[in-house]
């Protein structure tokens, strides 16, 4: 019989492929001004934000957050999620604490991109507006509506292991690679982005020495010997790596095409 070890090993080759055209990604070299670095944020804050959608959705099932308490079917996987949503819900950051998204409004405020649309998306959902209007506004850019809308199929699914390979595959496990490449590039190309990239080395050190690890051994508790679940975790992990991928895309086509209508040769 497969350990739970080497079943997790197995759903990491089986994603192997997708993963070194997501590390590799044109993206990385395609931003090479400060205008290009906007764009990309203003998108990718939407992915900052439904990442944090994404832990909720784990806690909520691991734990218990309901009043009268009762104790969580998963005690090993609540322990780790509730210290992983320590970190990325209330970092130490200069004198306080700051959840990543917060931090990362921040870094855009830094940098001159437009955190309004991402701010609408937060007042609205503050009003009692439901998602699926808030995402049908003009105001959402189209990759982040589609991105998004992955994310929350997987909550609403509302299976542990199903959310948790998403979570980890899509986002804790893929980050310090990924993350890697941008503050490479910003290092040698740009100057005045201290908050952005201490958010970027942030996440490389905590995803790649912590939540990292936190999530994966998270899997193969939620996994276990089930042959069913780790097939549909492996699911889950490669549409959320496709989705990715997806938003890598139309981010890149997005920016090539800020450089003139002449230039863009996409659809």
């Amino acid at each position: 019989m497969l350990t739970t070890a080497n079943r997790l090993n197995q759903l990491r080759d089986s994603t192997l492929a997708i993963r070194r055209q997501i590390e590799g990604h044109a993206l990385y070299r395609e931003i090479t001004t400060v205008e290009e670095l906007q764009l990309f944020m203003q998108v990718h804050v939407f992915a900052v934000w439904d990442f944090m959608s994404l832990l909720k959705a784990l806690q909520r099932c691991l734990t218990s957050v309901s009043v009268p308490w009762i104790p969580s079917p998963y005690p090993n996987s609540c322990r780790l999620i509730n210290e992983i949503v320590l970190g990325e819900e209330s970092d130490t950051y200069a004198d306080g604490h700051l959840s990543h998204f917060e931090l990362y409004l921040e870094a855009m405020r830094e940098a001159g991109a437009d955190t309004g649309p991402i701010k609408r998306l937060i007042g609205q959902l503050q009003q009692g507006v439901a998602l699926a209007e808030v995402l049908s506004g003009s105001h959402i850019p189209e990759e982040a509506r589609v991105f998004i809308g992955s994310t929350f199929d997987t909550i609403r699914l509302d299976k542990p292991h199903i959310t948790a390979a998403a979570f980890t595959f899509g986002r804790e496990d893929l980050i310090p690679a990924m993350f890697r490449k941008i503050v490479h590039d910003l290092r040698y190309g740009f100057d005045g982005l201290a908050v952005f990239e201490y958010y970027l080395e942030r996440h490389i050190e905590v995803d790649d020495e912590s939540h990292g690890p936190m999530a994966l051994r998270m899997l193969e508790d939620l996994c276990g010997d089930d042959d069913n679940r780790w097939a549909e975790a492996t699911d889950a992990a490669k549409s959320a790596l496709e989705a990715r991928l997806r938003m890598w895309d139309a981010i890149v086509e997005r920016v090539i095409y800020s450089r003139g209508p002449a230039l863009y040769s996409g659809s």
